[in-house]
């Protein structure tokens, strides 16, 4: 197939060796997986995402991937209540500086997909550091998403909408009726003059514009919110 004089590269060698090996009828899906593992997974977990990954999320490309493999090795697929999720647009990614191989991000992903509570966030959040170092904005960006996903689940929040420049959320009948008004204005003030407060169809809504930190002021005011039902 090559002259024997030819130099081959590291990953021409692997790639002859892998045809060489899987020679049997049907061995198109062995050949598959072992050039992914030769060339890596590109860019699916890093800041070039594109295509079909880039329109699902992260978080439901591994449901439907996990899916898939399931019905491919004939076992049977565990239906789950359906997780909604609130894939904001923030350029939230693992880049090869952080985490270099493909595993460990993936690894990294499906651990978040996994959590549930603040509290396993933060610690979670903590593990991270203490194995890869300070993250960057991008890193930082997954874990806010994350925050602001398990927010967005609790039984307080009725609707929540992104818009081009702007986000929207609005909060229960049930604590918006049982709520002090008053100080819930004036901390969200302190927070953020800029933030739009409203009370529509017995509802508390926030609108916020998507300036620059504008998700950790989205994920502290959904927070004082409920800090100040609660005191009340």
């Amino acid at each position: 197939m090559y002259e024997g004089s030819k130099q081959l590269s590291e990953i021409a060698s692997k790639r002859l060796q892998a045809i060489k090996e899987f020679t049997q009828l049907g061995s198109g899906y062995k050949i598959a997986m072992r050039d992914l593992t030769i060339r890596g997974a590109g860019d699916l977990l890093g800041d070039q995402q594109s295509g079909f990954i880039n329109t699902v999320g992260m978080d439901m490309y591994v449901d439907l991937l996990k899916e898939a493999i399931s019905i491919q090795l004939n076992e049977q697929v565990v239906s789950q209540e359906p997780t909604q999720h609130f894939d904001v647009a923030v350029d939230a990614y693992i880049p090869q500086s952080y985490a270099q191989y493909d595993g460990e991000k993936i690894h990294i992903v499906q651990t978040l997909q996994g959590i549930t509570s603040l509290k396993a966030l933060i610690e979670y959040e903590n593990q991270i550091q203490d194995q890869y170092g300070h993250y960057p904005t991008s890193v930082a960006y997954m874990f806010e998403k994350k925050r602001l996903e398990i927010l967005l689940q609790d039984e307080s929040v009725d609707t929540f909408k992104e818009k081009t420049s702007s986000v929207e959320i609005a909060f229960s009948p049930s604590l918006s009726s049982h709520i002090d008004g008053v100080q819930l204005f004036k901390r969200i003030h302190e927070l953020n003059p800029d933030i739009k407060l409203s009370y529509i169809k017995n509802r508390i809504t926030l609108t916020l514009l998507k300036k620059e930190e504008w998700l950790k002021e989205l994920i502290a005011s959904i927070q004082l919110v409920k800090e100040v039902s609660h005191a009340h």
